[in-house]
């Protein structure tokens, strides 16, 4: 895995044909959780994972185990990046569980549901990477504070907060169509 610029595949290049958006999971505690990712994109039409620090992943491991058949595409041409390579390199969308009604606890507003995102992101030129953060934590605040764009996944106020791979199928799911 290495640290490259978008490609001209991942903005277009000359044919003028919109890519789908890159994915990117930032530190990773799990390599099961970027195994199940990786299938999610992989079944609605995504190709490009970007990881930040990354555990392992080993072709014998968990990720690979987990990723269906997206252990022959998704996961091997997955590259490594830094935090600074995405901000700097893509239109970032950062996703979240936390949208307190004040801003006491989370820096950015407005939120943004995947329904909303996916018409605003198609009106976006540059390349785009979607941001998962931690499965504990999730992303910083400071690290929100970089990033573009913020999603949330509408749910139950009661329990808001969804696994990391379940997150990422939902969001995935409801950007098919800039990706299909």
């Amino acid at each position: 895995m290495t640290e490259d610029a978008p490609t001209d595949e991942a903005d277009g290049g000359e044919s003028g044909e919109r890519r789908a958006p890159a994915v990117a999971i930032v530190d990773a505690e799990t390599p099961g959780n970027v195994g199940t990712i990786a299938r999610s994109m992989k079944n609605f039409g995504f190709s490009d994972l970007l990881l930040v620090d990354p555990p392992p992943l080993s072709p014998d491991g968990e990720a690979y185990g987990f990723a269906g058949h997206a252990r022959e595409d998704v996961l091997p041409n997955a590259r490594e990046v830094t935090f600074e390579h995405l901000v700097e390199s893509y239109h970032t969308v950062g996703t979240t569980a936390i949208t307190n009604e004040n801003a006491t606890k989370h820096c950015r507003f407005p939120f943004v549901t995947p329904a909303e995102l996916r018409e605003d992101l198609a009106r976006v030129e540059a390349p785009v990477a979607l941001v998962f953060g931690r499965e504990g934590t999730g992303l910083s605040n400071d690290e929100i504070a970089r990033l573009d764009r913020v999603c949330t996944v509408p749910a139950s106020p009661e329990y808001p907060v969804m696994n990391l791979g379940q997150a990422a199928t939902v969001v995935l799911y409801e950007l098919r169509s800039l990706a299909l």
